[in-house]
């Protein structure tokens, strides 16, 4: 029986890139498409807030696998602190702007 197990330092990569999805295809649907679809409003209403709290929690997660590996470049780790940093930078300061 084969069971396949996923590393920390791979989730915590991927849920920082499905969390920059998500708030791309959110400023998307806000700024472009205007989609006026009930169903894809009850979903962007109920999982903004969740991905919101979400970020810092992923990157204080990221912080310490790159601390763990010492600060190396090409790992998973760093390249989550770098997807978290842009993603948080850009959704948190779209706030204060608009």
């Amino acid at each position: 029986m084969n069971t396949y197990s996923i590393d920390a330092k791979k989730f915590v990569l991927y849920s920082s890139v499905l969390t920059s999805f998500f708030f791309l295809m959110l400023y998307l649907n806000i700024a472009y498409f205007k989609s006026s679809i009930v169903l894809i409003g009850v979903f962007q209403e109920l999982l903004t807030i969740p991905f919101l709290l979400i970020q810092p929690v992923l990157l204080v997660l990221a912080f310490k696998g790159l601390i763990k590996e010492s600060y190396t470049i090409l790992s998973y780790s760093f390249l989550s602190v770098a997807i978290l940093l842009i993603s948080i930078s850009i959704t948190w300061t779209s706030f204060f702007l608009s």
